[in-house]
């Protein structure tokens, strides 16, 4: 606005350029289209006017308000984007497990969109530093856990989509749970390994399909055993006390893959091996003694045979006698 009617048009340049000036009287604007080739920073302006009488205004460079506007055509970076999940692992993810993908632009942004494993995830932040998240479904594709960041600076330069980290982080998703192969129980019994009593120790190994976190819990006859082993292949041994229950051994297997899927519990062999645990001692019954003498069998002479008949209360091994 002049302060008293100037000749028309002013002369207007907005970034060194001609500008198109309208109005009339003491009331006028100026405007003009920026291209590429301006210069990036504080827009320049100059405002040259004469009144009717052409005396000449003192050109003007500046806004009396203070007002600027800024060109800006460079598209924002993001420069730092990291991917982690909230499992303990946190690069692994299984069902239900949330992945965030957190990341830095070179400038304020708008509000950020993302996915993750193709699904749109939740973008929180301000500025410059923002997190998308996502919580993993069971729809969702096993493996590498991919994402993609679409992004804009305040004046609307689109940055390049992004859709890999910087530093190398990833997640993997997993939603199968773990099996059990090769599953054995064995007894140290010096006479049928495939019997127990007291004292003799039993021992399950197994074999997992993947590795399985570390240690497996097993149970044995009921009872805590100790296990070893690592990855995928594992043993567990347990001592039989007479506490224990007679009869067939009774076992147990619980185990996790490393990203956390329960496997489903295992109480069978996959060889139909099994122990069987006896603590009760044998007896024996009908024990009849006599001897061929040609008289009397409850006598014997030198070069008689002696012979001791028995039965005992169950199948024993071959016993001695004297």
């Amino acid at each position: 606005t002049s302060s008293e009617e100037v000749q028309d048009p002013p002369v207007v340049t907005i970034g060194g350029t001609s500008a198109t000036v309208s109005g009339s009287g003491t009331s006028w604007s100026a405007t003009r289209t920026l291209t590429s080739s301006d210069a990036n920073g504080v827009i320049a302006f100059a405002v040259d006017f004469l009144d009717l009488a052409s005396n000449a205004g003192t050109q003007v460079t500046s806004s009396t308000d203070g007002s600027t506007v800024t060109l800006d055509q460079t598209p924002p970076t993001l420069t730092a984007v990291a991917i982690s999940s909230n499992n303990s692992t946190n690069t692994l993810a299984k069902i239900a497990d949330s992945v965030s993908v957190s990341f830095t632009s070179s400038e304020n942004i708008q509000t950020p969109t993302a996915t993750i494993g193709g699904v749109s995830a939740t973008v929180t932040g301000s500025g410059s530093s923002w997190i998308a998240k996502r919580a993993m479904v069971s729809g969702d594709s096993e493996g590498s856990v991919g994402f993609t960041l679409d992004f804009m600076d305040l004046v609307s330069n689109v940055g390049t989509q992004v859709t890999s980290t910087l530093g190398g982080s990833a997640v993997t998703f997993d939603k199968t749970a773990p099996t059990l192969s090769a599953v054995s129980i064995v007894s140290n019994n010096t006479y049928n390994t495939a019997l127990a009593k007291v004292g003799d120790a039993l021992t399950l190994t197994f074999t997992s399909n993947e590795d399985v976190q570390d240690p497996p819990t097993v149970t044995i006859g009921g009872s805590s055993a100790t296990v070893t082993g690592s990855g995928t292949s594992w043993s567990a041994t347990r001592t039989m006390a007479s506490g224990d229950s007679e009869g067939g051994v009774v076992f147990t297997i619980d185990f996790l893959d490393l990203t956390g899927n329960v496997g489903t519990q295992v109480t069978a062999t996959t060889d139909a091996s099994g122990i069987t645990f006896d603590k009760t001692a044998p007896t024996m019954s009908a024990i009849a003694i006599a001897s061929n003498n040609a008289n009397y069998t409850t006598l014997a002479k030198v070069d008689d045979s002696v012979k001791v008949t028995f039965t005992s209360s169950e199948t024993i091994q071959t016993p001695t006698a004297t």
